[in-house]
């Protein structure tokens, strides 16, 4: 909690607002101007997330390599919440960013607080991804090794 400095577990955070809120949701706004919010995931069990449209039966999911991208950045906004561009307050989205290092202010905190990932000249770092598309009306428990949606 950036107010506060306290680890939240999921999915209730702090909000733009002040109040906290419920992540695992997708929101009803009830103030267009306080529509904005970002949130970093730490502390992952296992490397991989869902988002799924229950209405509509369908869903996205990702399956990462955990120790590569331990973190995922979480931002939306919804109504008019950004009024600048290049969104000028017509936009409703989210996204989930994989990182490989914690800092909301950029690489020179990340080496400060231990996270940044150190290369020497040449080396390499080889990963793979899968994305999934599903049709479940169910929420998402996990996604195994194979991408199986369960």
């Amino acid at each position: 909690d950036e107010i506060t400095g306290n680890n939240i577990k999921w999915p209730k955070f702090r909000g733009h607002s002040g109040k906290y809120i419920d992540f695992s949701k997708s929101p009803t706004i009830e103030d267009e101007s306080q529509s904005m919010d970002e949130v970093c995931l730490g502390n992952l069990k296992e490397g991989w997330y869902a988002v799924t449209n229950l209405d509509k039966k369908v869903g996205f999911g990702l399956k990462w390599d955990r120790k590569i991208f331990p973190y995922i950045w979480m931002w939306r906004m919804y109504g008019k919440g950004c009024k600048d561009g290049p969104w000028w307050g017509r936009v409703s989205c989210m996204a989930l960013e994989l990182c490989s290092s914690f800092s909301p202010i950029g690489l020179d905190e990340s080496i400060k607080n231990s996270t940044a990932i150190m290369m020497k000249p040449q080396q390499e770092i080889k990963t793979s991804f899968m994305a999934i598309a599903y049709e479940k009306d169910i929420d998402v428990n996990k996604i195994d090794i194979n991408g199986n949606v369960i």
